[in-house]
């Protein structure tokens, strides 16, 4: 079974490393801060706030979650510890990654979602050529050509979240030539 912990922004990782502590390990199965690749190969985490439990049920995660002794600062305010999360979310993350599927999830999570590389549309859209948004186009929030970064809509536990991937977009330059380019050459000729 999986889980989500909700974790505060910026605080994944050291969960993570709680969750992994001894006493609390013999608990779960595995444990995972899926990661995004963003420009200069700086690495964040896939869905803020999000860490990733394989444990066998949920009697063993809220015992894991006891024995890690998590301090209240490194819990999202108002939300519950951890949420199980269906097959088809964790499925929709796992292939984020490049995982095919669950089962192949525990591999994956150690890359980060891959950057993609785009090249822009005519009113403001963009096509990616490679990674984690290549045939996701459609499912962009909204994208940020500073941060080169584009945001997904993703469910964990039931409530909409957004995951950030890492996406360069690049205008078409004079090496690449455009529809008119042939009707010039005709005119001129």
């Amino acid at each position: 079974m999986w889980f989500a912990i909700n974790a505060r922004p910026g605080c994944e990782q050291r969960v993570a490393d709680m969750l992994r502590a001894p006493v609390s390990a013999s608990c779960v199965e595995g444990v995972f801060v899926p990661l995004s690749e963003l420009r200069d190969g700086v690495l964040v985490p896939l869905v803020e706030g999000c860490v990733l439990v394989c444990a066998p049920s949920v009697r063993e995660m809220r015992a894991a979650v006891r024995l890690a002794h998590l301090p209240d600062d490194l819990l999202a305010k108002g939300a519950k510890s951890f949420t199980e999360l269906s097959d088809s979310e964790i499925d929709a993350v796992a292939s984020l990654v490049g995982a095919s599927s669950a089962s192949g999830f525990e591999l994956a999570a150690l890359a980060p979602a891959a950057f993609s590389e785009a090249t822009a549309l005519p009113g403001g859209g963009f096509r990616a050529m490679s990674g984690a948004l290549a045939g996701r186009e459609g499912l962009v929030r909204r994208k940020s050509s500073r941060r080169k970064c584009a945001w997904l809509p993703v469910t964990l536990g039931g409530e909409p979240r957004e995951a950030v991937l890492g996406l360069r977009v690049t205008r078409r330059g004079a090496s690449q030539p455009c529809a008119s380019a042939p009707l010039e050459a005709a005119r001129s000729g």
